[in-house]
C-alpha cells in the first residue's frame, strides 16, 4: 500500500449495511481512501452483518487505495465484536467512533493490544 497523507485524503465512506451497490461505487470513485462504517450508520440488528460485509469487502479489496473501519465506541456493547471483526478484516487502519484525542485512542488500543483476542469484549466493558 502507497503511504497516504490523511491529512490530504479524499474519503468514499460507505455506508450502513455495506449494499453491494455501495461498496461496488466505492471501488469506483475517485477518492484516495474508502471508509466502511460500522458504526451510527448501522442499526443495531444489523451490526453482525455488517461486521461480515466489512470482512468480505476488505478481503476483496479497494485497488490500491487504503480501507479503515470505523468502529463503534469505547463505551458501545458493540465495540468488542467490532475489534474482533477487524481483527479478521485487510483493513489498513481503524477509526475510532467519538474519540475526543489521539491519547485516548492510544491509551484504548495498548489496552486492546494487551488483551488477548478472546478478551475483547470484556475490554470493552471497562
Amino acid at each position: 500500500m502507497p503511504q497516504t497523507d490523511l491529512r490530504l485524503c479524499r474519503l468514499a465512506p460507505v455506508p450502513a449495511r455495506f449494499q453491494p451497490r455501495a461498496v461496488e461505487k466505492a471501488r469506483g470513485l475517485d477518492a484516495d481512501m474508502v471508509i466502511l462504517d460500522l458504526e451510527d450508520s448501522v442499526p443495531d440488528d444489523d451490526k453482525s452483518a455488517a461486521r461480515d460485509a466489512a470482512i468480505a469487502a476488505t478481503g476483496a479489496g479497494f485497488g490500491e487505495r487504503p480501507v479503515a473501519i470505523r468502529v463503534n465506541p469505547t463505551d458501545s456493547r458493540f465495540y468488542g465484536d467490532d475489534v474482533v471483526a477487524v481483527r479478521k478484516t485487510a483493513a489498513d487502519y481503524v477509526v475510532l467512533a467519538k474519540a475526543e484525542t489521539a491519547k485516548q485512542v492510544a491509551r484504548r488500543f495498548l489496552a486492546d493490544g494487551q488483551a488477548g483476542a478472546g478478551d475483547d469484549r470484556d475490554a470493552a466493558r471497562r
